[in-house]
This record gives structure tokens, sequence and C-alpha cells, in this order.
């Protein structure tokens, strides 16, 4: 009888570390793929929300952002 409830004891155990373990990592991936998300979509509306100008003097370009596309496309991606 002892060994029986041994053995139940330790299945139970095994089942709640492989329950915390797969939640930990399941979550850590979770986090990983909203902050990827985040940048590219940071990335994109800062490619869309800009205006170019060049200067043909100084042989360069400048780029100003555009502050309400900028937010506009950032709260359509939902941040």
């Amino acid at each position: 009888m002892s060994n029986y409830i041994s053995s139940i004891i330790f299945a139970v155990a095994i089942i709640v570390a492989v329950f915390l373990f797969n939640s930990l990592v399941v979550s850590r991936i979770i986090t990983k793929a909203d902050k990827y998300l985040e940048i590219t979509a940071i990335n994109d509306c800062q490619t869309i929300a800009r205006y170019q100008r060049t200067i043909a003097e100084e042989n360069a370009v400048v780029y100003y952002p555009i502050q309400d596309q900028y937010e506009s496309c950032m709260k359509l991606k939902g941040y």
C-alpha cells in the first residue's frame, strides 16, 4: 500500500512539474513573440510615417517624422 501511494505522489509531482515547465516556457515564448510584433510594428510605422527631403547642396537626405501618422499607424496595429 505504501508503494502504491508513493507511486501516485511521484506521478502527481511529475505531472505538476511538466505543467509548470510548459506554462513557463509557453509564457516566455508568447512574451518574446509579442515583443517581436511590437518592434516590427514600430519599424513599419516609422517607415510609413516619415517625410524625406533631399538637400542637394550638401548631398544629404533628411527624414522628418510625421507624428500623427505614426500614432495612427501604431493605434491601428494595437500599440
